[in-house]
């Protein structure tokens, strides 16, 4: 439903501390989830994200795919892709990478890939199980998520972000990160806001959200994301 917002659209999802019951904006919790939306009069959101994930190898083609199953790219068993496009340093310890695997796929609407984290192999079938459904024909890419991959892909973003508002100076900035992208990839608090801010100036404030899943309009489609950081400009229409 958002992609039919005429806008794009940043935000993120809420998880409850663990153990306790989610807090959602209904009087009756009962009901499910819930969403809310704000939008600012006067005021515009232009958006970017990053994922912190790094190419292992090529762009491949998915040629045999079952419900959330890779089981071949470009014509032979996805796991042999896989493995042929790891280095050998990473092939020896590829349990480990257990959340920092991803595969990206190519979104229907431009040049950018969608990070997907790798769940499992099964070395007998020679499929790679993805957190998401692949669909046959979609580019894919193996990808890795690390301190380095992170920092350039956020200063990358930022980059970007900037050049694409010119002389616009932002009214505000709101983040929605993921828990993860905290001391625990960076090994410091606060890395991407800090970040935000020496890129635009400590002048301009900066409020947001730490969740679990981050949600931004990529292209012409609205995605939820996760490992990733959301930052939306504001800006005077």
């Amino acid at each position: 439903a958002l992609d039919d917002h005429p806008a794009p659209v940043a935000g993120g999802l809420c998880l409850p501390p663990s153990g306790q019951r989610a807090s959602v904006l209904a009087r009756d919790a009962s009901l499910g989830p819930r969403v809310a939306l704000l939008d600012i009069d006067g005021l515009r959101l232009v958006p970017g994200v990053a994922q912190a994930a790094r190419a292992l190898g090529p762009v491949r083609y998915v040629t045999a795919a079952h419900a959330n199953l890779v089981q071949e790219l470009d014509g032979r068993p996805a796991v042999e892709a896989l493995l042929s496009d790891l280095p050998p340093s990473l092939r020896a310890r590829l349990p480990q990478l257990a959340g920092a695997l991803c595969a990206g796929f190519g979104v229907e609407d431009g040049d950018a890939f969608l990070m997907r984290n790798v769940v499992g192999l099964d070395p007998q079938t020679g499929s790679v199980a993805i957190a998401g459904l692949p669909k046959v024909g979609a580019e894919l890419i193996f990808s890795l998520r690390d301190q380095r991959s992170a920092r350039s892909d956020l200063d990358n973003m930022l980059t970007s972000l900037q050049q694409g508002l010119g002389s616009r100076k932002p009214a505000a900035f709101v983040l929605f990160n993921c828990l993860s992208r905290d001391r625990e990839m960076f090994g410091a608090a606060n890395h991407d806001v800090r970040r935000v801010l020496e890129t635009f100036g400590v002048d301009v404030p900066v409020v947001g959200v730490a969740g679990g899943g981050e949600i931004c309009t990529y292209g012409t489609r609205t995605h939820i994301f996760g490992s990733s950081c959301v930052v939306a400009a504001l800006v005077a229409d």
